[in-house]
């Protein structure tokens, strides 16, 4: 990878990033006008896309290191279970771990949502789907921040020699 490609990529990466912290706050707002105003079939429907562009956009990330550094992006029926576990980690000689493992574990359930809502109509979900991922998405944010941020750090200090 060259210093130029490799500077598109952090520039990537980073701008990801500040869509995601745009849908968090999202996904603040709404839980918070629910908890407020009272819950409205409307606003569950709203919490639940963000939440999904929650983990997609999360996702977007994992698969742009996956196919950029890695050169391997999993593909199959678990695909979206073993990104995560690649990205959990360290790859020798190539990179560190983009994400803890306790992070990894931490997503699991905004996985698993994404997969519900992907694949159930909007009006089958339930508040009791999102009672506990909603309010608990500011301190996962926070770490997959900090986590993205040192990973997209190591990325500006690479020596990028082009490859073979």
């Amino acid at each position: 990878m060259t210093r130029r490609e490799l500077s598109v990529l952090v520039a990537q990466l980073r701008s990801e990033l500040e869509k995601l912290e745009l849908t968090t706050g999202k996904v603040a707002s709404f839980w918070s006008a629910s908890e407020r105003e009272g819950r409205t079939e409307e606003k569950l429907a709203a919490l639940a896309m963000h939440l999904h562009g929650f983990y997609g956009g999360a996702e977007k990330l994992f698969e742009t290191v996956a196919r950029n550094v890695d050169e391997s992006v999993p593909s199959g029926p678990s695909s979206h279970r073993d990104l995560v576990a690649q990205m959990s980690i360290e790859i020798p000689g190539l990179r560190p771990r983009v994400i803890s493992q306790s992070l990894a574990s931490e997503l699991r359930p905004y996985l698993e949502f994404r997969h519900r809502v992907r694949h159930l109509y909007l009006f089958d979900l339930a508040w009791s789907d999102v009672d506990v991922i909603a309010p608990a998405l500011a301190g996962c944010w926070r770490r997959f921040c900090e986590e993205m941020e040192s990973f997209v750090s190591f990325l500006e200090g690479v020596d990028s020699p082009a490859r073979s």
